[in-house]
């Protein structure tokens, strides 16, 4: 792979970067790739998902125990990282986190710049 990227020109000469990303995530078996966009390049590390069994006193619908279970793994998780994650829109992350915080499952703390979540469980 970083064959092909410094052909294309799209890699520094020596390529270490992209070298040191490679070996850092072989040694801890995180898998990743890229994609090239217009302005530079996209890394995605790809990790298993984490399965939660949490007994909440509510239901939740599908999507919203999957945004429940990634705020839970990161309570620093942005609602645009939830989008990508969900692969949806903004609108309809904040949507469902409206709907988990109506149902009071998480909470807001601080601002959406430098806050964080809480997990009510």
């Amino acid at each position: 792979m970083l064959d092909i990227l410094f052909r294309s020109k799209d890699v520094e000469k020596a390529g270490t970067g992209f070298q040191r990303v490679n070996e850092l995530c072989n040694q801890y078996g995180v898998s990743w790739t890229f994609r090239k966009e217009a302005y530079g390049f996209f890394f995605e590390f790809i990790r298993p998902n984490v399965q939660i069994n949490v007994q909440l006193k509510v239901e939740l619908s599908a999507q919203e125990q999957l945004i429940y279970n990634l705020i839970d793994n990161n309570l620093g998780i942005s609602k645009a990282e939830l989008a990508i994650r969900i692969g949806k829109s903004e609108k309809t992350v904040q949507r469902i986190v409206n709907s988990l915080i109506e149902k009071k499952v998480v909470i807001r703390i601080g601002s959406n710049k430098t806050g964080h979540w809480e997990v009510i469980k």
